[in-house]
């Protein structure tokens, strides 16, 4: 498998950033949708969808080099490195999961 799709200049489109971004597009028209049909402001959905995205992607690399810590412990710019690869995708998921508990407190909404 090709590691990206096109390389211009510095920037490449890998396709794993690929998958992150359809997968984004898919679940906000999703949320958006099922926001209408519950009566909620889609514009708080999709804060929600977004700020938790973030945050799996944080908590899959927290993951990812917790796991790896005698590589990473050296340096602070490798831990933060996403496009050096390294996502564990078990820390993506503790992290969305309660980045949308307690997004959704705080904007008082159903999770």
């Amino acid at each position: 498998m090709f590691p990206y799709l096109f390389k211009i200049g510095f920037f490449e489109l890998r396709v794993y950033s690929l998958m992150y971004i359809i997968a984004l597009l898919l679940c906000i028209y999703m949320v958006r949708r099922k926001s209408e049909l519950l009566g909620v402001k889609k514009e708080s959905v999709e804060n929600a969808v977004i700020v938790t995205f973030l945050m799996a992607i944080v908590g899959a690399r927290m993951y990812y080099v917790a796991f790896r810590w005698d590589y990473y412990s050296g340096s602070f710019f490798e831990m933060i490195a996403v496009w050096h690869g390294g996502l564990a995708i078990h820390g993506g998921i503790i992290l969305g999961i309660v980045t949308i508990l307690v997004y959704c407190r705080v904007k008082k909404m159903n999770p």
